[in-house]
C-alpha cells in the first residue's frame, strides 16, 4: 500500500452537517454498546443496533450526495457516493507477528476476504491490524479494496467487539485515505459488521463475513 494521507474534509455546510451527523450516529451505538454486558443482550440487542446503524449510514449518506451537488464549483470536488457491499474470506495469523511494539496489542491479523461492493464490482479485501490480547478491540488496522479493474481504495481501520464467541461480531469502522485509478485522492467512512468464527487457538484460520455501508467521495 502507498503512503497514506490524510482524508479530503468536506467543503459546503449541508455536506459537512450529514457527515457531522454520521458520525455523532456512530457515537451513539458505541455508547449503546459499550451499555450492554449480558450475553443474551450482546447477541440480540447489539446485532439489531448494528443493523439500525447501518440503515442510517445509507440515509445519512444519501443526504451526502444531495448536498454535494448544491456547490458552486461542484464539477471540480469528489461526489460522496452511497457504498454497501457483503465480503467472505478468512483471518491468519502470521508467524513474523509485527505487533509486538503496539501497546496493549500481541497478536497480528491478516484478512482476506471477495465478495461484490457498490462501485468496485468483484472486490479483494487484504487487512492487517493487531488485537488486543481479549480481542475486545483491534488497533493499527490498514486495509485495501481492491475493484474489478485493478484500482484500489486505501483505508485505515479499528474496531470493538460487540458480540463474543463463537461466533464474533466486531464493530468496524473503515477511513477511506486515498487510492489507485478513480480513487486517487478518494475520502470517506465506511461502517461493517464482521463476524468472525472462532475455531480454537491451534487453528490456522478463522471463516469471515463482512457487511459493509457507508460513503465514498472520489
Amino acid at each position: 500500500m502507498a503512503k497514506l494521507h490524510a482524508p479530503t474534509q468536506a467543503r459546503y455546510p449541508s455536506t459537512l452537517y450529514a457527515s457531522n451527523r454520521l458520525a455523532k450516529v456512530i457515537l451513539h451505538c458505541r455508547t449503546l454498546f459499550n451499555r450492554v454486558t449480558d450475553v443474551k443482550e450482546v447477541t440480540v440487542m447489539k446485532h439489531n443496533a448494528i443493523k439500525y446503524l447501518l440503515a442510517l449510514v445509507m440515509v445519512l449518506s444519501s443526504a451526502m450526495v444531495i448536498a454535494a451537488g448544491k456547490g458552486p464549483d461542484k464539477a471540480y470536488n469528489p461526489k460522496p457516493r452511497p457504498i454497501i457491499g457483503s465480503l467472505s474470506g478468512e483471518a491468519t495469523f502470521p508467524e513474523n507477528d509485527e505487533c509486538t511494539d503496539v501497546t496493549g496489542a500481541w497478536w497480528q491479523t491478516h484478512t482476506t476476504a471477495v465478495g461484490e461492493m457498490d462501485h468496485l464490482g468483484l472486490t479483494e479485501h487484504h487487512g492487517t491490524h493487531c488485537s488486543t490480547l481479549d480481542g475486545a478491540s483491534l488497533v493499527g488496522g490498514e486495509a485495501s479494496f481492491v475493484a474489478a479493474n485493478g484500482d484500489e481504495v486505501w483505508t485505515t481501520y479499528h474496531a470493538q467487539i460487540i458480540a463474543p464467541p463463537p461466533v464474533m461480531v466486531f464493530l468496524t469502522e473503515y477511513i477511506v485515505v486515498g487510492g489507485t485509478g478513480r480513487f486517487e485522492g478518494a475520502s470517506g467512512t465506511i461502517m461493517a459488521l464482521v463476524y468472525v468464527t472462532y475455531l480454537g487457538m491451534d487453528a490456522p484460520a478463522f471463516p469471515v463475513t463482512m457487511d459493509f455501508a457507508g460513503t465514498i467521495s472520489y
